[in-house]
């Protein structure tokens, strides 16, 4: 379960465009943020761990931060385009069997995955 886990993570931080290993940060910066909040939605809803069993794996936020965003996931889906765009990404290819090698997906593929959600280009830093 653990190298499930370190799998997603990696995947979103991947994804969002944020330093490898930068998920346990305390960076509060918006892509750091996106990239949590996904990865960690991603593990609790998909692989069905409770927040408190992931707050024990992950050591770098308590079970709040995970509770947070477990609760503001629809909101998210509905209002953050971005946060929507990278759940579904994360989601798509982590279900899919397209993952080799360690490249999940490159630039062209997430920019076409970004265009037919109507999103030109995501804005980090805001």
């Amino acid at each position: 379960m653990e190298e499930v886990i370190d799998d997603i993570i990696a995947l979103g931080e991947e994804l969002a465009g944020v330093p490898a290993g930068s998920f346990h940060w305390t960076s509060r910066k918006q892509s750091y943020q996106l990239c949590r909040a996904t990865s960690s939605n991603i593990i609790m809803r998909q692989l069905g761990m409770d927040y408190n069993k992931l707050s024990k794996y992950i050591n770098s936020r308590d079970r709040a931060s995970f509770y947070f965003y477990y609760k503001e996931h629809d909101n998210n889906m509905r209002g953050w385009d971005a946060y929507r765009v990278l759940y579904n990404a994360i989601k798509s290819h982590w279900l899919s069997n397209d993952r080799k090698g360690g490249v999940f997906m490159d630039d062209a593929e997430f920019d076409i995955i970004l265009y037919r959600n109507g999103i030109d280009k995501l804005i980090y830093g805001i």
